[in-house]
């Protein structure tokens, strides 16, 4: 198994927004889109990622 973080960009971050979670995890976090929204706009260092396991979205 290959696991590796990439940053969010251009090339990839639609693929992100379009990630979802199961239904008893969604009063834990928020959407994807407001995680980078917040990322872009929020004062501080951040730097947005995803943790990319073999291939995209896979198991």
């Amino acid at each position: 198994m290959h696991i590796e973080f990439k940053e969010v960009d251009k090339s990839n971050y639609e693929e992100c927004v379009e990630l979802e979670i199961h239904e008893e995890q969604k009063d834990f976090i928020s959407p994807n889109w407001e995680l980078l929204l917040e990322v872009k706009y929020e004062e501080g260092e951040r730097y947005p990622s995803a943790i990319y396991k073999d291939s995209f979205g896979k198991d």
